[in-house]
Formats: C-alpha cells, structure tokens, sequence
C-alpha cells in the first residue's frame, strides 16, 4: 500500500489508478466465473508451491470449509508468501486542502479483491504470521495526526515499522533510530514539511495471528491530518431512534455529522439534521426528533370486531369474528410497517353455524309471565340469551326451532312460541289431559336480522316444571340468506 499525500493532483494520476484496480478486478472477476478454478484449490501457498507452480494468483482454501477464496502467492520466498490485494497496492493520491486546521483527508474503506472481512480474517487467523507494507509519502502537507483502523473497527496511529501499541501520537518506525525529520515522531509531521521537499514514512506493520487476541491486520481505512490548533470532539453524540455517518477516526472542529431517521422512523422537520462539531471541542446543539412512522387507521369490516394498540411502527390490529360469523379471508393479525403501511390485508367474516340448546335451572318449577329463562348447554354463535330468554337472529336465514315443556304437578302448562312478540305455536298441557304432562311444538321460520324468538308463558297460575330434563328450548340455523342466494 502506498499513499501519495499531496495538494494537488492530475486527471493523468487519476485514470492511471483507475485503470490499475480495474485491471486487478478483472483477474479476480475470471477466476471466480471460472468453474475448474473454483473447484481447484490448496489448502496454503506452500502447497501450490510444492507442487512446482510459479508466482501467480490461485485458489486456497484453509480451514476446507466455505467458498475457497483467491489469492496471489509470491513463490519467490520459502516457504511461499500469500498476497492479498486490495484496491490501494499501486500508489494513491489523495488530494485535499491544506490541513493546518482540519483532519481533511481519508482514503476510503479499502476494498480486497480476495473476499469478505470475514473470510479475510479466517485466512489471516490460519497464517503463522501477518504483515502490511504501508508507505505514504508527503508533499506540502502536515499530517501530525495519522490512523488506520483496524477490521474490528479500533484506531491505531502505529505506522509501519513501529511497534504495536496503543499511543496517543503518530509514531513511525524512524523514532526508534532517531533519524525522523527534524526529530519528529515521524518524517511526515515534522511540523514545517510545507517545504516544498517530498517526506516518506514506510515499513510492515506486523499483527500477531494468536487465538487469544484480536488481529490488527489487514488495514481498513486511513485518515490524515495537521491540527495542532484544532480540539477535537467527544463521540458524536446519539440520539433516539436515528442513525450517523459519524467516522470511526472521531472528528475534529468543522466536522459534520449527519443524522437520519432509522428504518421505521421518521422526523417532523428536514430529513436529515446535521450537526458540526465546534471549535471549542463540543458538538452543535440541535434537536434532532424522530418519531415512530404511522401507518393511519387500519380499517375494518363488517361483522368483525378489532382490537388496535396504536397506528405508529411496530403497533399490531387484531380482529376476530363477531357472534354467529366465521373466518373468511384476510389476516387476524396486522402490523404497521417501516413503511408506513399495514401488513396482510382486513379480516372479513362470513355467517356461521347458529345453534343453542337449554333447559330448566333445576329448580321446580317456572310460573313466571313473560318469556321463560332458559339455561343453555350449547349455546354456538352467542344468539340465546339465559339473562333475557330471547333467541336473536344474527342475519337472515331459515331457523328451526322447538320447545318441550311439562306440567308441574296437577298446574297446567299454557305457553306459546312467539316471534317478535306474535304468538307462532301453543304449548297446552292441562291436568285432566290423558298425556303424561308433557307438551311440544317446533317451527322453521324465515327470519331477519334482530328478529327474536321466545317461549312466553301465559301467567303466574301456569307452571313449568323446571328441573335439569322436564324442559326445553332449542333451535339452529337451516341455511343463511333469503332461500334463493
């Protein structure tokens, strides 16, 4: 890797880099739409070596798990050395105002061809040792504050040639012979390189491959700066619900930090707030508000009822069938999305089975006027009331329904089936009647909506045997509708 830090740079430089990458890309780019090359590879370098192949790029694959990745093996050394190779080998100009008073200049996320972090990490962690050539040279340009990062994203200003470390400073591997520019840490921050001469800083930056502690290496991107007067900003600060552009490097004075609503938020002013890191070390004050997105009213159908916790992002409808109906299409749950739309579609119901079945209360009798209450056993689309002892329609469709009643000792039982209050059916049982006391009518009966069907006794001097199983009132549903649909 070399880095060319200058103040200016031509179209020419620019295309010649381009070129260079997309040479490189392309190799990659065959060897991986290449089925016999896939399917070729060694577990090391060395073994490619061993079998008498000379420097070029191949197929490895460590550990034999997962897609072998490709890499350039340098057969000029033994054993052999595996090279992986990134969009910034060839010399790279970064152009940038002068830095006297900002960290202005940053090379980008690097880029290697060979395959994921992941996957770069295996093959380093199977190595017996890890080392990266960095080289940056300098032209009319103060770079006293120097980093790179690290693939697990930590900040290092170690360059090549010194030791690992955490330090405070940029420190080079000239220190340690004491043969910096000017006696600086490094040649390239000597403080007075607006000289109108080239710097050079270089050498390996060498990272332990042990289990026990995180690699350095490979390198994942590289800022530079001169910024002796300028104070730098704590973390950007976070704010509910949103996420930055905030660099890992941290930031100096006249950064901006950008913020934009996370996925399923949004704000009630501009899209993105930006905030500006100040020249006394402190972060712009603004209010950056986001707020859950809502997804409006969910909607309903008929015939069904809903339970709704709210309409923003993340709140869930549910709805289920009211008495007497059943599931026809739709969701019974729905959630609002990041979207702001309602997932899955309104549950819609159509008529069900409508069946009840009662008896007495277990009590002796029932002398009542009005409608007798009944206790129901079954009781399938709630139309029966016990409180009222009234069957209601809950749509219009043809109803069977029948009652059994029996005197209670030498009473007689007089009680009519009435619908909507018309007496429909009789049910007369007296004492000098030869039958065993029991008396029954049934009726099918085409009904609306809210009709209501009822066994009405007569009178206070009727009586109605009333234990578990003298007496009855049942009815069901025959079929839905007016006959003819």
């Amino acid at each position: 890797m070399r880095l060319v830090i200058l103040d200016f740079q031509t179209s020419e430089g620019k295309e010649r880099e381009d070129e260079i990458n997309d040479n490189l890309a392309g190799i990659y780019r065959a060897m991986k739409k290449h089925p016999s090359a896939m399917a070729n590879a060694r577990k090391t370098c060395s073994i490619w070596q061993a079998e008498g192949n000379e420097s070029d790029h191949y197929m490895i694959n460590p550990n034999s798990e997962g897609t072998p990745v490709i890499v350039y093996c340098d057969m000029s050394t033994s054993p052999a050395t595996m090279v992986l190779e990134h969009d910034h080998m060839d010399t790279k100009s970064l152009v940038g105002p002068r830095c006297d008073f900002e960290a202005c200049v940053r090379s980008g996320p690097f880029s290697y061809f060979s395959g994921s972090k992941d996957r770069l990490l295996e093959i380093i962690s199977a190595s017996r040792s890890c080392q990266q050539h960095v080289r940056y040279d300098c032209f009319n340009s103060g770079m006293d504050f120097t980093r790179w990062t690290t693939p697990d994203d930590r900040t290092r200003s170690y360059w090549g040639g010194y030791p690992k470390g955490e330090y405070s400073e940029t420190r080079c591997g000239c220190f340690l012979t004491g043969q910096c520019t000017n006696g600086q840490l490094c040649n390239c921050n000597n403080g007075i390189n607006f000289d109108n001469q080239w710097h050079v800083d270089e050498g390996y930056i060498v990272s332990e491959t042990s289990t026990t502690s995180a690699t350095e290496l490979p390198v994942m991107e590289v800022a530079f700066g001169r910024f002796p007067l300028v104070k730098g900003c704590p973390t950007a600060p976070r704010h509910d619900n949103s996420i930055n552009d905030a660099s890992g490097l941290g930031h100096v004075a006249g950064d901006v930090v950008n913020y934009t609503c996370s996925e399923g938020y949004e704000s009630e002013g501009s899209n993105i707030v930006s905030l500006t890191c100040r020249g006394d070390g402190s972060w712009e004050s603004k209010t950056i508000s986001c707020q859950r997105v809502n997804c409006g009213d969910p909607g309903t159908s008929n015939n069904t009822n809903r339970a709704l916790n709210g309409t923003r992002y993340g709140d869930t409808v549910s709805y289920t069938c009211t008495s007497a109906y059943k599931y026809e299409s739709g969701d019974r749950t729905r959630t609002c999305g990041a979207n702001g739309t309602w997932t899955g579609q309104i549950l819609t119901c159509q008529p069900g089975l409508v069946a009840f079945d009662a008896r007495g209360t277990g009590s002796s009798y029932w002398n009542r006027a009005g409608a007798v209450k009944f206790i129901d056993d079954l009781n399938i689309g709630d139309a029966y009331s016990r409180v009222t002892g009234l069957f209601t329609a809950p749509f219009q469709g043809l109803y069977h329904f029948e009652s059994h009643l029996q005197r209670y000792g030498s009473y007689t039982v007089y009680c009519f089936i009435r619908v909507n209050n018309v007496r429909l059916r009789v049910i007369e049982v007296d004492p000098y009647s030869s039958y065993p006391g029991r008396g029954s009518a049934s009726l099918n009966v085409q009904l609306n909506k809210g009709d209501t069907v009822y066994v009405d006794n007569r009178g206070t001097g009727y009586h109605i045997r009333f234990n578990t199983f003298d007496s009855s009132f049942s009815g069901l549903l025959i079929q839905h509708g007016d006959g003819n649909n």
